[in-house]
């Protein structure tokens, strides 16, 4: 079975296209060079969950899992995995804690 992925817009849901939302990024979110893979953060403790919420642009829709997608370098798509997932969930950590709910 094939879990369908979906993007949150402000005009409600669409199906999650990789080249679209890699389009939109500036770089690799660890250093900026251009983007080779799209990857997808899932929270896996509700610690993150919360953190994922602090940085989403739009609600989660009530039967959705909220995510955050984000972009590699070619470099840090084939460093290794459990190094590069920590170092995005770290960038991701601190840029929660400069957030402010209102």
């Amino acid at each position: 079975m094939k879990a369908d992925i979906w993007a949150c817009t402000p005009t409600g849901r669409e199906p999650f296209d990789p080249q679209r939302f890699a389009s939109q990024l500036a770089g690799c979110l660890l250093c900026g060079r251009p983007i080779k893979v799209v990857g997808m953060y899932i929270p896996q403790t509700p610690e993150a969950e919360a953190m994922v919420l602090r940085l989403r642009r739009h609600a989660p829709y009530p039967t959705t899992m909220p995510c955050l997608g984000y972009g590699l370098c070619k470099k840090h798509w084939k460093a290794d995995r459990e190094t590069t997932a920590a170092q995005v969930e770290g960038v991701f950590r601190r840029t929660a804690a400069t957030v402010t709910v209102q």
